[in-house]
């Protein structure tokens, strides 16, 4: 791959993100339930990272990338920080996490574009966060 579209794609992917992070930091105000736990907001954050990964990817390449399953993510996640260790696929999303984490992730094609998902076990429950190409991350009832 030619070093100038790399460093392309890797401008666009933190554009992408940055425009993300603050589009859903703003969109909190507003929000009439209670502030997201820890887990919660990781996930939050990393959900609509994912998310503007797969659009910077179809807008550069034309396509979106899947990544792994609901139930691979579920197994992941843990009630405690972990050291990530994505499959090999996140590489081709060109997403990864900026510290440990406590969720399982994933990407799935739709007819429409893309599903990105993330779980975390907090406490006894599992709480999960959905993103697509048309909608920021939001937990999911």
């Amino acid at each position: 791959m030619d070093v100038r579209k790399v460093g392309a794609v890797v401008a666009l992917v933190v554009a992408a993100l940055t425009i993300g992070a603050a589009a859903w930091w703003f969109t909190q105000g507003d929000a009439p339930t209670a502030a997201p736990s820890g887990a919660q907001e990781e996930l939050l954050v990393n959900v609509d990272q994912i998310r503007a990964a797969e659009l910077t990817l179809k807008g550069v390449f034309g396509s979106y990338a899947p990544c792994g399953t609901r139930d691979e993510a579920l197994a992941a996640a843990t009630p405690s920080p972990r050291d990530w260790q994505g499959a090999a696929c996140w590489v081709a999303v060109g997403w990864e996490p900026d510290g440990r984490v406590r969720g399982g992730y994933w990407v799935e094609l739709t007819e429409t574009g893309f599903k990105a998902g993330g779980v975390v076990r907090a406490g006894d429950e599992v709480v999960e966060a959905i993103a697509s190409e048309s909608a920021a991350a939001a937990l999911t009832p």
